[in-house]
């Protein structure tokens, strides 16, 4: 391997892992898939249908799942081997952008991309979320690591397999990038003088592929009367042109093809984020009355367009993957400058970099951002030290756990960690006052009778949590206890409380 692309490689793992402790977020999407993918390969409770969408009646694939629950059980079920193997896959991202830009243009053209998405603060971003989006970012890479070996590659059988694999990946993590169809028969149209000279053995194998990795759509779809196409179908012909009181489809995709450029190159307004990105794609274009792989980067970066055509969709990760393509494209401008101007080329290169440790180095260390987590600051290590606080301050007694959460009053992040963790180092678990909320993993004891003597009001960071839900909580919680003293970790809020019960107990729950 290529030695500068291996300290490149070690400086995106660094960059990644840097805020490692302090920047895991475990909310409650994280908990749950926590608990479903364990009971997989645990319980045997095979699944077919994946996280729910943000649309009703459709799904995710359940791929996210069955990675997630191996990954969990080879870290014995600690969060922070997730974020860990999250961290690592998307720093794969690098040697695999190098390979496609070494294909499409030269090595140094290849080394420069992977240097900038080392540095990449939206990709530092997803080496942080343990989302089923985040995986996605290698399935766009594959897909063009194929169009790549198609068009340059003098041995062509695996460019088909690994479009299909990219596709059917894709699809699994997240449902909208069926829209992966429309960007790789547009990528493939562009190199159809080349099809020709692909084996039927790579058709084949690439169909049986795609094929094998959608197969619990296939099953599922079939199962529940076609749910998720019907639901899907019905969705793209309502349109959904506009989102909220002013916002359009169109306003929205330049909003997140700006924000695209703002978090990968420079901190710029919409207005000039918008312009350069015309300008490259301007350059490209030029470039492309030669050769053809800047064609095939142009598909890449405005990939987006395709999702907009069913419709607008207001989150981060609508352009989850498109990213590479934009970095690829500065890349192969910068080489051009550099043949020119060194010194200006050196200058853009060393803006770019600043730009982007500038942002981790402020933001990560919060752990995501709220364009991705609206309830933000919901961080690993500051759990940890709640519990280990509320645990201490009992002394070895029985308490009881009164939390106001996101969602409101479900117990599923705590009672994962509380067994994870609590349990394992305290040997007890506390009681969950409000109880457990059918249809949602994760279950505490419950008070069955009485309280206990030692009682904890437990709030959440606040950020999508209504003001109203924590003063209603605290006006049941003054039925029960007077507060002793209030402490605050990171972005929890922690008081210990007396109960008001005259014959309070110490007993814990049997486990």
């Amino acid at each position: 391997m290529n030695k500068a692309l291996i300290l490149i490689f070690m400086l995106g793992v660094f960059l990644r892992c840097l805020f490692l402790a302090q920047s895991t977020y475990f909310g409650f999407d994280e908990a749950r898939d926590a608990f479903i993918s364990q009971a997989i390969y645990k319980s045997h409770d095979f699944k077919l249908i994946g996280p729910p969408a943000n649309a009703p009646g459709l799904n995710h694939g359940v791929l996210h799942w069955y990675i997630l629950g191996l990954v969990y059980l080879l870290g014995q079920g600690n969060p922070l081997a997730a974020s860990i193997f999250f961290r690592l896959a998307n720093a794969l991202g690098i040697i695999l952008i190098f390979l496609v830009a070494k294909k499409l243009f030269n090595t140094k053209i290849g080394l420069i991309s992977a240097f900038l998405f080392a540095i990449s603060f939206e990709q530092t971003q997803y080496a942080m979320y343990m989302g089923n989006p985040s995986l996605a970012i290698i399935s766009w890479m594959s897909i063009f690591l194929g169009i790549s070996m198609i068009l340059k590659s003098q041995n062509k059988f695996w460019g088909l397999p690994l479009m299909a694999l990219g596709v059917a990946t894709a699809v699994q993590f997240e449902l909208f990038l069926i829209t992966l169809v429309g960007v790789a028969g547009l990528s493939l149209a562009l190199v159809k003088s080349q099809l020709r000279k692909i084996s039927l053995s790579s058709f084949l194998l690439a169909l049986v592929i795609g094929m094998v990795v959608l197969g619990t759509y296939f099953v599922s779809e079939a199962m529940y009367n076609f749910r998720t196409v019907k639901t899907g179908y019905n969705l793209i012909l309502q349109g959904n042109d506009i989102i909220g009181d002013s916002e359009t489809r169109w306003s929205v995709y330049f909003k997140r093809l700006a924000l695209l450029f703002h978090d990968n190159i420079l901190p710029t307004n919409q207005t000039l984020s918008l312009g350069i990105i015309a300008g490259l794609v301007l350059f490209l274009l030029i470039k492309s009355r030669r050769e053809i792989a800047p064609r095939i980067v142009i598909v890449w970066m405005l990939g987006g367009l395709i999702v907009l055509s069913i419709g607008a969709y207001n989150a981060y990760y609508i352009n989850v993957g498109v990213g590479p393509g934009l970095l690829i494209a500065v890349s192969v401008f910068l080489y051009t400058i550099f043949e020119r101007n060194k010194p200006l080329s050196i200058l853009i290169l060393c803006l770019i970099i600043i730009s982007n440790l500038a942002q981790i180095l402020q933001k990560n260390p919060q752990g995501l951002i709220g364009d991705i987590k609206t309830q933000q600051y919901m961080t690993l290590s500051d759990q940890i030290k709640t519990i280990d606080w509320m645990y201490q301050q009992a002394n070895g007694k029985a308490f009881t756990i009164r939390g106001t959460t996101m969602p409101y009053k479900i117990s599923t992040v705590w009672a994962y960690l509380l067994k994870f963790y609590g349990q394992n180092k305290y040997n007890y678990l506390p009681y969950w006052e409000t109880g457990t909320v059918a249809g949602y993993p994760g279950t505490l004891p419950q008070p069955q009778s009485g309280s206990t003597c030692v009682r904890y009001w437990l709030q959440e960071p606040t950020e999508g949590i209504p003001g109203r839900l924590t003063q209603e909580d605290l006006i049941q919680e003054n039925y029960f206890s007077k507060i002793m003293s209030e402490w605050k970790i990171g972005h929890f809020v922690i008081q210990k409380r007396l109960s008001l019960d005259p014959n309070c107990h110490n007993i814990s729950p049997k486990l």
